[in-house]
């Protein structure tokens, strides 16, 4: 597999992950119980990490 294949589809995994992401805090802030805010805690967790992988590949 090419570079720019590999690179492609590295991108496009993380844009996927960044969506669910978003989507688990989103879907998770819509009602108020534990367990939504246990989805919604995962969710937040997801988004750091990502920003935290972001920031150690571009420093």
């Amino acid at each position: 597999m090419s570079d720019k294949w590999r690179s492609g589809l590295k991108i496009a995994a993380q844009l996927l992950m960044c969506v669910v992401f978003v989507g688990l805090s989103v879907w998770g802030q819509r009602s108020t119980s534990w367990s939504r805010f246990g989805v919604e805690c995962v969710g937040l967790v997801g988004v750091v990490f990502m920003l935290w992988l972001y920031n150690n590949t571009h420093r």
